[in-house]
């Protein structure tokens, strides 16, 4: 068996348009030393169709799920499949900027001491690039010494910005949907440190059939994924402002008034005391005035002082 130095994992679900336009930035990359593995939650054969067209021009393995995983467990099959030396994944909807892009990844792989690497990206709607995203040095500091700066903004992107030492030690959590990449992200660098490369390799795709269409501001799926994460890391990092900040916004943004709001989404019925005490005192405030930016900022940022100084 050929040990590829890269790993394309590809966790693949319908839309063979898309589909084909990622496998097509493959097909022209410079660097070669790579195999790509497809996991289909698809319930026809239009992308394997589309597979046996390019399996001429690298090592392909395609996988039909018995039943479809939905993502992430499909992302998680298909990693696991993975025998790289490195894991690439990428989403079927997102495509290489060019084709020196997995050139790029594996030189930082081959040149860094850190197992978990991250390029810039562009936001790009198949025609257009709406906007560039590259981490500045300060902020590479700041999300190497605190994981939880995630919490304030996903930095890093979707998972097809990374590039991962293949040791099989970390899975996304099957619980979670809307904050399933940065929690996974949070785990990873305080492991195993990063690498940033400063420059755009990746095109995010953006459209309405992304799950975080379907998420945005969804109660069902929002609540209960944010009240599990607090509860998987703990009330303690409520002591840190960008989080504390991060469940201001969740708690205004979904006009969430009481407690009871929550138990339900809770596995136990219960609310932290925290996220209590945060929830009474945006009660005393009007809407409207929680929902104007800069004085939500200002009140978070006393009552968050307040807490703190508390306790």
């Amino acid at each position: 068996m050929t040990n590829y130095f890269i790993s394309i994992c590809i966790p693949a679900y319908k839309n063979a348009v898309l589909f084909e336009r990622l496998l097509h930035s493959i097909k022209i990359q410079t660097y070669t030393n790579f195999d790509v593995i497809v996991t289909d939650d698809s319930s026809d054969d239009g992308l394997a169709e589309i597979c046996k067209q390019y399996q001429s021009f690298f090592k392909l393995n395609y996988i039909k799920n018995l039943k479809p995983l939905g993502s992430p467990a499909n992302w998680n099959a298909c990693i696991a499949l993975a025998t790289g030396n490195w894991i690439k994944i990428m989403h079927h909807d997102d495509w290489f900027t060019g084709n020196t892009a997995l050139a790029a990844f594996a030189d930082a792989a081959s040149n860094s001491t850190a197992k978990f690497i991250f390029s810039g990206f562009h936001w790009h709607n198949g025609t257009t690039i709406l906007r560039t995203h590259n981490l500045s040095k300060q902020n590479q500091r700041q999300l190497s010494r605190m994981p939880l700066m995630l919490f304030k903004e996903n930095v890093v992107g979707n998972p097809s910005t990374t590039l991962i030492k293949n040791e099989q030690m970390f899975s996304y959590d099957e619980r979670l949907k809307w904050v399933v990449d940065f929690e996974f992200y949070m785990r990873v660098i305080a492991a195993y440190g990063l690498f940033v490369i400063p420059k755009p390799l990746v095109n995010i795709g953006i459209g309405s059939h992304q799950i975080t269409a379907t998420a945005f501001r969804n109660p069902e799926v929002e609540v209960p994924e944010n009240m599990y994460l607090l509860q998987k890391l703990g009330t303690g990092i409520l002591k840190n402002r960008y989080v504390y900040d991060y469940y201001w916004r969740f708690l205004r943004n979904l006009n969430i008034r009481s407690v009871e709001q929550l138990r339900g989404f809770t596995a136990d019925g219960t609310v932290p005391l925290p996220i209590i005490t945060m929830l009474n005192f945006q009660r005393t405030i009007p809407m409207w005035i929680l929902k104007f930016g800069p004085a939500s900022k200002i009140l978070m940022g006393l009552h968050f002082l307040f807490t703190q100084l508390k306790n």
